[in-house]
């Protein structure tokens, strides 16, 4: 395509987006909120934003979006006019042809796009099922026999359970994954009761500090990393099998007493993995470490992470450089709106409760950067988690907690623990 053509196609959808931003009421209530700010300045800050967006794999969403609409007007047109869309060349077409292949940008979608700056209730019914095409498929996470004898004594770590009709399984492991636990020493084993797959990992209590009742307790430092590493987990499994997770730090002592509590609430359990198959209400949280940011800015981090696990009861504090935390709030801020964008894509509608902003404080602790909830239809919750999946693999150097959790049913930890 010629550098002219390319330039006046530019300015044909810059004319465009112009025409439609004006003519939406919506987004003109919207800037209402800034109003009390210097009209140029955020002028300037929204298109920086914007320009995020455009530089992103939204990109792609969008050229995937109006070529779809294009193929879909092939349909219907002359077989005169065939032989000029199908030309690769885009400089034999006349002004009047170039306006008509803009107009494949739908209204929606461009509103889509800047209603995303500002976080707030976002549909996206129209958008077909073929944007999932963008997500390369995952492997199935791979298991093999296994036997291991558990005794009276031994703690158990539990990840969660799913279903598993065809089993039949006694209450005894037969298959291990190939994946670690949050230890990353033990592999994770599967125990099948009846219709119920439970995933679970023997811990080395010799890591931890043991309570008063004799049960092993992390050290709050320690803790830190296995909310990430159970999360991590989590979400793995999650890429290939419908899961009911259970918090962080769930342990159990024996699989006698483990067996026991599944009889006892077999009906229960499995009438929460009933109600799991039909939610479609998704709540996704991703936390940020703001000192281990800080850390991986200064090329440090594997020294921190494992002075993390080698903490006692009382870390040491340091004084901020101001400049730090500035430069990990603004990190943390394009990396949850790069995250909700791409969630996006395969929710049909989506509500941000939380999203970081520059003037949050510096924490010691795992931070919330971004909190949604995305209606994510049946046949699209698979590709939904695997698409989280894949995000916490992208931003692994990071070390972000990716939770994912339906507010409407969960496994009954309170119940199942409980004392006879």
């Amino acid at each position: 395509m010629r550098n002219e053509t390319r330039e006046r196609l530019a300015e044909l959808i810059l004319e465009e987006l112009a025409a439609k931003i004006k003519r939406d009421k919506i987004l003109k209530y919207k800037l209402e909120s800034f109003t009390d700010l210097p009209v140029d300045k955020v002028a300037e800050a929204i298109l920086r934003q914007f320009d995020y967006l455009l530089s992103s794999e939204l990109r792609e969403l969008i050229d995937h979006l109006v070529r779809q609409e294009i193929s879909k007007q092939q349909v219907t047109v002359t077989p005169e006019s065939k032989s000029i869309e199908k030309t690769e060349d885009i400089s034999t077409f006349d002004d009047t042809a170039i306006s008509q292949s803009e107009e494949a940008l739908e209204e929606d979608d461009i509103a889509q796009m800047v209603k995303q700056v500002g976080g707030v209730i976002e549909d996206r019914s129209s958008v077909s099922s073929s944007v999932l095409e963008h997500f390369e498929n995952k492997e199935p996470i791979t298991t093999e026999p296994f036997e291991i004898d558990l005794k009276p004594d031994d703690w158990l770590y539990m990840y969660g359970m799913s279903y598993a009709p065809d089993s039949k399984g006694r209450g005894y492991p037969s298959k291990r994954l190939t994946l670690k636990g949050i230890e990353n020493y033990d592999a994770i084993f599967l125990l099948d009761y009846g219709d119920l797959r439970l995933y679970l990992s023997r811990l080395i209590i010799n890591n931890y500090t043991i309570d008063k009742h004799g049960r092993p307790i992390p050290y709050p430092q320690q803790k830190k990393l296995i909310d990430l590493e159970h999360e991590k987990v989590l979400n793995l499994i999650r890429s290939e099998d419908l899961l009911v997770s259970v918090p962080s730090w769930t342990i159990i002592q024996g699989r006698d007493t483990l067996i026991s509590k599944v009889e006892d609430h077999y009906v229960k359990l499995l009438r929460v993995l009933i109600e799991m198959q039909d939610a479609i209400d998704w709540d996704v949280e991703v936390f940020a470490f703001d000192e281990l940011l800080v850390k991986i800015t200064a090329g440090d981090v594997n020294k921190y992470k494992r002075a993390i696990e080698r903490e006692t009861r009382h870390p040491a504090h340091k004084k901020k450089n101001q400049k730090e935390i500035e430069k990990v709030l603004f990190q943390e801020k394009q990396i949850a709106q790069e995250i909700h964008s791409q969630l996006l894509t395969l929710a049909s509608r989506a509500k941000i409760f939380h999203m970081i902003r520059l003037d949050n404080a510096f924490q010691d602790d795992w931070k919330p950067i971004l909190h949604t909830r995305y209606v994510i239809g049946k046949a699209q919750r698979k590709s939904f988690c695997q698409e989280v999946a894949r995000l916490q693999k992208l931003y692994e150097e990071f070390q972000l907690i990716f939770k994912i959790s339906n507010t409407t049913v969960q496994f009954p930890v309170s119940s199942f623990l409980a004392k006879k």
